[in-house]
């Protein structure tokens, strides 16, 4: 059996999209995976499952996973289990220590999910650090493309603290500019202190979208229209601010983009409408005319009513902007492509000792 930890060096890298690919890559080249996430911290309850982690349910259902879920999610964080920690009443280091060693019984590979840093779960003796060491278990760091080069730095301090446990590190998140620069610069630099790159997945809008179910979460809005909210990813959003002249050259390169605009702004909608929007997210609470829904219907283009103003609207959703979750088909099988794609294999596969 090997395991490898795929741990981010800050918070939204895109950890789970690189564990998930790396599942995926082994699931279809017939090897037996298992997945576990020593510390969740985000809680979820359900009734088949009772509790358990978002990820850990995800993986669990994504890759097929047979594991009992109160092994691939050993400690689920919560106020009350804190409370015992706390208090000396309970300890998490060695209850997910022996989960990691059933689930480990008959894999090639055990995937262990880490937080959004690795020094996250410190308190817990469950850190990236410390579950490495404590498990003998090597780790695949992802970091964003970051031209403030705040990533470059934490990187680096995690070689420190890894050593050779350290296999080196995936870059996510890579527009085309910036391909160029981390292959002629940025990767020889990290190479000459001892941290190999192992793959660059480049930006995309569609893995940084959000879904209209998202949306309707994220807003407190409701569906006026009867889409599937599942199925629809919003990749950026147009400001119905404007006067209709100049909003359809706009509205003409929104394809995959939502208006938001209050329902007195009706000529700018039936103008977006006649062009490739993905949603229309309507503002201030009143439902536009029944011709802008007609016409979404005949479009098939979702409409969302929320109560708040149209700034706030923006605001709210523009801080989730790159926070969405890899949920859904579509992003769940580009994600797998882009990672299959992009990752150096051939090295990874010898770091790991699975040539």
């Amino acid at each position: 059996m090997k395991a490898v930890m795929v741990h981010a060096v800050d918070r939204f890298a895109g950890k789970t999209l690189v564990a998930l690919g790396i599942g995926e890559y082994f699931r279809e080249m017939g090897r037996k995976v298992g997945y576990i996430k020593p510390v969740g911290t985000l809680p979820l309850w359900t009734e088949e499952h009772g509790l358990t982690d978002q990820d850990v349910l995800f993986f669990s259902q994504t890759l097929g996973l047979e594991d009992p879920m109160e092994l691939m999610a050993p400690y689920v964080v919560t106020r009350d289990r804190l409370r015992r920690v706390f208090r000396g009443e309970e300890e998490a280091a060695p209850v997910a220590f022996r989960a990691f060693l059933e689930i480990s019984k008959g894999k090639d590979l055990v995937i262990v999910g880490g937080g959004g840093s690795v020094h996250e779960g410190t308190f817990l003796g469950l850190s990236g650090f410390q579950v490495s060491r404590e498990w003998d278990v090597p780790v695949l760091l992802v970091a964003p493309y970051d031209e403030g080069l705040r990533s470059l730095d934490l990187v680096l301090d995690a070689k420190e603290r890894l050593g050779e446990r350290l296999l080196g590190v995936v870059v996510n998140k890579v527009p085309a500019h910036g391909r160029q620069i981390l292959l002629e610069d940025v990767v020889p630099y990290m190479g000459g202190r001892g941290v190999r790159t192992l793959g660059i997945i480049p930006l995309d809008p569609g893995l940084q979208a959000l879904s209209l179910e998202e949306i309707l979460a994220i807003t407190g809005g409701r569906l006026l229209t009867g889409f599937p909210a599942h199925e629809v990813l919003v990749e950026g959003f147009l400001l119905g601010s404007m006067g209709l002249e100049a909003a359809v050259p706009y509205f003409r390169k929104g394809k995959g983009k939502a208006l938001i605009a209050p329902a007195d702004r009706s000529d700018l909608m039936l103008a977006a409408l006649e062009c490739p929007i993905s949603a229309l997210i309507v503002t201030e609470g009143l439902p536009p005319l029944d011709c802008v829904l007609q016409r979404a219907e005949e479009r098939r283009v979702p409409v969302v009513l929320v109560d708040m103003d149209t700034l706030s609207t923006v605001e709210l959703l523009d801080m989730r902007w790159g926070m969405a979750a890899l949920r859904g088909k579509k992003k769940v099988t580009r994600a797998a492509e882009l990672v299959k794609v992009s990752l150096d294999w051939e090295s990874f596969l010898s770091l790991l000792g699975m040539e």
